[in-house]
Formats: C-alpha cells, structure tokens, sequence
C-alpha cells in the first residue's frame, strides 16, 4: 500500500460529521505566539512599577540593599513576554525594564538620595539583562519548533502537498466566503486503477506516482487556492472565487496532464466537481456533492470530469 495520512479517511466523504469541521480543535491554538494578552501586559507593568514606586515613596529605602532587590522583579516581564512572542518579546522587556531603571535614578536624584552599593546594582541590572537574553534564546528556540511541528502537521509526509487538516481549515475560511457571495467550487481527484498499479509495480513505484500526481496538482493550482492530498490516492482541490465552469476547466487540465505525465496510461484521474449552494449549511454537503460526481465518472470508465447536478 501507499504511505497513508495519519488520520484514516471515512469510506465516503458524505460519512464526515458535520459538527467535526473544528480547524482550532484540529490545529491547537496556534495563535499563541503571535499575541500578548492583556493580562501579561498588566502584570508586566505592575511588576516594573515596584521599584519605581519604591524609588519615589520611599528614596531612602530603596537606595539600600535591600531595596535594591526589589529590582529582581522587572524579570517577571521578561518571563511573560518572551513566552508569547520569543525574541520581541525579550526585546520589549528589556526595554520596559531599562526604562523603569531611568525613572527609577531620576525619582532617586530628585529626592537627593544617593546608592550606596552600585556593585549591588550593577549585579541586578546584569542578572536582569542575562536572563532577559537567556530566556529569550530558548524561548525563540522553542517557538521555532513548535511553528515546524505546526508545519509538519499540515503537510502529507509523502507528496510534501497539503494534507487533510490543512484541507479543513482552507475549506472553512472559503466555505464562509461563499456564503456571503462569493463562489466556491471544488474538484474530488482519485487515481484509477491504483491498486492494480501497485500490485504489478510496487509499492515503491505508486509511491513515486502519488508524488508525481501531486507535482502536477500543486502546479496547476493557483496560490490564491489549495490542493491537498484527502487520503490513500484522492486528492481535493479548494477553488475559491471560482465558477463551476471553471472548476471544470481545471480538472479537465488536470487530467490532460496526468496524461503526458503517465503516457503510457498506466494511471489516470477521475474527478468529480461541486459548487457552492445555498442550501449547504456545512462543507460536508459540498464534499458530498464532488464526492458522488466523482463516483460517477469512475462508473463511466474513469478518465473524466463529472459535475455535481450535471447528466453527461
């Protein structure tokens, strides 16, 4: 058998349960990094304004030892801003933290007091900008990783294309688009004959065939739009802002090329499409549709374009 996605495809599309097409359940909260949160923010500025508070209330105190301390808590920005955006992050703490240090000697010099241990000081701002930077190096390193498992998850393993859950989340984004006017269509492709092709070839052979059909799909495909690999050898191209009719002219492109692709005619595609209506309430219907008109051009022979709603 070919390399299979992770998550087994039901035997039809229309057994795909509407209440299922969750992209933040599916992917995870991958806005994470991009934003703080207001909470952090606070809670940076509440801690930054101790020692500033300190410097102004009460000069005397914080110009000693002890009061010095009370600098150790200018690392809680550094903590909390480099969790959510790494490298920025750090860099927003330290400028917030050497800010809150100006305030600090202006408050110190207008009250006349003057530090007595600037080794003390030294040591703090030193400590504060070593794990400011530190944590920002890790942080950034983990952020990486996570953004290249997130990239992993969206890409079949074998064709490098799209897969499945990249396909959920396209679908929702354009299925919503269509409900306020504008046109979505999307084309159903499986391989004909592909389990006798890696019966009499190997399975070393489909594999090569399954990146070849995905090489051509990803070319044909507009970037404003997405083909990805559905699962075993379906592959679903998502054409926003376009007309059925142009849906079809695609995936009848699609087939002309798989044939100087494989001229031999060793495989062939067959492709069902289906637009937007208004009666769809969910992707699932849509899916539906392209599904069943895919069915029909394999019960014609394979090799053809089926459309949803269309008689041959």
């Amino acid at each position: 058998m070919s390399d299979q996605t992770n998550q087994q495809p039901p035997e039809s599309i229309s057994e795909l349960d509407p209440g299922s097409w969750n992209p933040r359940e599916i992917l995870g909260d991958v806005e994470l990094v991009r934003h703080i949160p207001l909470r952090a923010l606070w809670l940076s500025f509440a801690a930054l304004s101790i020692p500033v508070s300190a410097a102004m209330f009460f000069p005397a105190w914080a110009s000693e030892d002890t009061g010095l301390l009370m600098w150790l808590t200018a690392l809680v920005p550094a903590f909390l801003l480099t969790y959510y955006r790494g490298w920025q992050g750090a860099s927003l703490a330290l400028a917030m933290g050497m800010a809150a240090l100006v305030l600090t000697q202006v408050a110190l010099v207008l009250g006349g007091i003057k530090v007595h241990n600037w080794a003390l000081l030294t040591g703090v701002v030193f400590v504060y900008l070593a794990t400011s930077l530190g944590i920002g190096w890790v942080t950034e390193l983990l952020h990486v990783e996570r953004r290249r498992a997130e990239r992993l998850a969206l890409m079949d393993p074998l064709t490098g294309m799209p897969n499945r859950r990249h396909s959920v989340v396209f679908i929702e984004a354009a299925f919503a688009a269509a409900k306020r006017g504008i046109p979505f269509a999307v084309v159903l492709f499986d391989v004909d004959r592909f389990k006798a092709f890696n019966d009499t070839r190997g399975h070393l052979a489909g594999d090569e065939a399954l990146k070849t059909i995905a090489e051509v799909l990803v070319g044909s495909t507009r970037k404003m739009n997405l083909t990805a690999r559905w699962g075993g050898e379906e592959f679903l191209s998502m054409l926003s802002d376009t007309p059925v009719e142009g849906a079809k002219i695609f995936a009848e492109r699609v087939l002309s090329e798989i044939h100087q692709a494989f001229p031999d005619g060793s495989l062939t595609l067959s492709a069902g499409v289906a637009r937007f209506t208004e009666k769809m309430d969910t992707p699932t219907r849509l899916l539906a549709a392209a599904d069943q008109a895919m069915y029909e051009a394999k019960a014609a022979g394979g090799d053809c374009v089926r459309v949803a709603g269309e008689r041959a």
